[in-house]
């Protein structure tokens, strides 16, 4: 239903909603209407009749306002979870996860390599004072052959950075439009995504200067950047071998060119999926919060004046059963013509008598 209030979904969803609140209204006052005539009608058989109309109404209020809030609440936040979801797999695909990553390496494996060296310096000058010290030997061995891959990933993460260093510009101008997390910021940010996978138009959505500007300005502490910008006389200029966005393969091995279309395809997918599913079977349920208590209000009245006949098979009007299917919502599409018709037939074993076996 938020969903209609929104404007969002298919013609026949937004025309289903519609009919579903409106019928919801209507049938709630039909509803109120209907347990007061009886409370009214049969006030001498049950006393307590008045209080259960009075009951049944806020109870109504209570279970249908309050289901429809949690209802409410639970789409928004099954649409920010489709949208986080939505947002990492652009994330990856663009290569930014693999951007901070190597990020993260240039200060770390440094700090490593320190700690490596110090070791194998201590394990040389253990076995310099001592030529037979096999465990020094073997830690010479060890921390050698540890430098040497800490350098390799270092080297890497250096690579990377200077490689993802356009993709990463791109994505710190695409991120803001994703995270306002609405239709028209997504749609921006694919039209930067587009644009960056085509080499005649990336630098009128990535300036070569303001991308080196936006890195440069940390230069003196990402020297890795270095292969990006290039700093003369307190001006930078791009390092235009660089400076290209990647259509590379990621983490999830699909190339941004189909990753991008990709990721927007299946948000959409799933936001109808999850559209259908609650417009057409979960909210027209809250009429079955709305319609339970008078269906059982009604009947319990029904059986307080009810007389058993010594001559024609009647039994009780079966009010909870009723009021039961529709507290379960009635599978959806059913709870308004169900609780519509319970609610007349209510009205008419008031008038006519008891239901005959």
């Amino acid at each position: 239903m938020t969903s209609f209030l929104g404007g969002s979904g298919t013609l026949a969803e937004l025309v289903w909603s519609l009919f579903v609140l409106v019928g919801t209204i209507v049938l709630f006052f039909v509803g109120w209407r209907v347990v007061s005539r009886l409370a009214q009608r049969h006030a001498e058989a049950d006393p307590r009749a008045r209080s259960k109309a009075v009951a049944a109404v806020l109870v109504s209020l209570l279970l249908g306002v309050g289901g429809f809030v949690m209802l409410a609440n639970f789409e928004a936040k099954s649409e920010v979870g489709l949208h986080t979801t939505f947002v990492k797999a652009l994330n990856q695909t663009v290569g930014e996860g693999d951007y901070l990553e190597a990020y993260k390496s240039t200060f770390s494996k440094p700090l490593a390599l320190g700690i490596q060296q110090g070791k194998l310096a201590a394990a040389k000058a253990a076995l310099a004072a001592n030529p037979d010290n096999a465990s020094a030997a073997k830690d010479i061995v060890t921390f050698s052959a540890a430098i040497n891959q800490t350098n390799l990933e270092l080297a890497t993460a250096q690579a990377t950075l200077r490689i993802l260093a356009a993709n990463h510009a791109v994505w710190q101008l695409v991120q803001p439009h994703l995270l306002a997390n609405t239709h028209a910021g997504d749609e921006q940010a694919r039209g930067i995504l587009d644009a960056a996978l085509d080499p005649t138009r990336i630098t009128t959505i990535l300036p070569a200067d303001v991308a080196c500007q936006r890195d440069a300005s940390t230069l003196a502490k990402q020297p890795q950047l270095a292969g990006f910008c290039i700093v003369t006389d307190g001006q930078t200029q791009p390092a235009a071998i660089e400076h290209s966005f990647r259509d590379l393969h990621t983490l999830q091995q699909v190339p941004v060119a189909e990753g991008v279309p990709e990721a927007y395809t299946h948000l959409d997918q799933f936001r109808a999926q999850m559209r259908s599913t609650l417009s057409w079977f979960v909210y027209p349920g809250i009429t079955g919060l709305f319609l339970a208590p008078f269906a059982v209000a009604g009947g319990s009245i029904l059986n307080a004046a009810y007389e058993p006949s010594a001559t024609v098979g009647f039994k009780p009007y079966p009010g909870k059963a009723a009021g039961l299917f529709l507290l379960l919502g009635a599978f959806g599409v059913f709870a308004i013509p169900f609780g519509a018709w319970t609610l007349r037939d209510l009205h008419k074993r008031s008038l006519e008598g008891q239901i005959a076996l």
